[in-house]
């Protein structure tokens, strides 16, 4: 069993101040500064608290959840501040993928040492095999399809219960401060909640770590980005109407040359924007071709007129109509 110390009260003391400062930074208390400023600080007294845990040997591999001292359950809690304040730090292109690192190792120690304390008994989304293998090389599985579908229910059912235990605890815990199970439900109820948080975490996480690293690729070597050419400056000019709106503008602005809307089209066809400019002769055959429309279109109307003289208008199809 893990043994005490009357060391316990000081890092009481420094793990309630820690947590304070986390609360304030999930609610959004703190502002840029106040967060630049308070998670080092915070940082700095959860890694000074995790070694004073470590010396007062408060957790151990060879013992039960139900045998830890109240007291000392909170202090599980110590890994996921760190990542919470790994996650929340300010940081710039260089510093991200690092941060996004540490704050993996503290939300998977966390989640282990709850799986070894069962105080969650669902399966952690990795395979370590090897201790010293780098986390990076750790790979997050994420369901997907329809099993992604039905591992967030079953989350957010989990999610619920733990809520509901947790309000039911607190109102135990009012109405009796000195009720030590009451305080404990509270503590585990905390610790659960907190475990769904680092799982949702770790995904995220392990979606963000490609794109981070490979910012700190192109920090390194920033893109150089070439000039552009836009080609020959094009010189402004006044299109005019007529010869007479030219002389008028161009007098007013001899430094800008002025055309007409006639020259300019023509300087367009003489381009080749336009094509060829437009056959101002009429094909010798047209004559031709009009006389003989005429003549269909008078042999056409003949027949018409036929038609009608034999044809009454209303003598088509007169059945049932008495």
């Amino acid at each position: 069993m893990a043994s005490t110390s009357l060391d316990e009260q000081t890092i009481n003391d420094v793990f309630d101040v820690c947590e304070k400062v986390i609360f304030d930074v999930e609610e959004g208390k703190l502002s840029k500064e106040d967060l630049g400023k308070k998670i080092p600080e915070v940082s700095e007294r959860l890694d000074d608290l995790q070694k004073d845990i470590s010396a007062l040997t408060l957790f151990s591999d060879n013992e039960f959840f139900e045998e830890l001292p109240t007291s000392s359950v909170k202090f599980l809690l110590v890994p996921f501040f760190k990542a919470i304040c790994h996650l929340n730090s300010l940081f710039d292109v260089s510093t991200r993928y690092q941060e996004l690192k540490d704050a993996k190792i503290n939300f998977m120690e966390f989640l282990q040492r709850l799986q070894s304390y069962e105080v969650i008994t669902f399966a952690l989304p990795w395979n370590l095999e090897n201790d010293e293998v780098d986390v990076e090389d750790v790979k997050i599985s994420r369901p997907s399809g329809e099993e992604l579908r039905k591992e967030k229910l079953r989350r957010s059912e989990y999610d619920r219960n733990i809520k509901t235990s947790l309000i039911k605890a607190k109102e135990d815990f009012k109405k009796n401060p000195d009720n030590d199970q009451a305080l404990r439900e509270i503590y585990l109820m905390q610790l659960r909640q907190s475990a769904l948080r680092a799982l949702s975490e770790l995904e995220q996480i392990e979606t963000e770590l490609p794109f981070a690293k490979r910012m700190i690729g192109r920090d390194n070597h920033p893109v150089e980005h070439k000039k552009h050419n836009h080609g020959k400056k094009l010189k402004p000019f006044i299109l005019t109407r007529n010869d007479v709106q030219k002389q008028v503008f161009g007098l007013g602005y001899p430094a800008i040359p002025t055309v007409t809307v006639d020259e300019w089209a023509q300087g367009m066809v003489d381009n080749g924007h336009w094509g060829s400019a437009p056959s101002q002769q009429r094909p010798q055959n047209d004559e031709e071709e009009e006389e003989s429309d005429s003549e269909e279109a008078r042999q056409r109307n003949m027949r018409m007129d036929e038609y009608r003289d034999t044809h009454r208008r209303g003598w088509g199809n007169t059945h049932n109509k008495g």
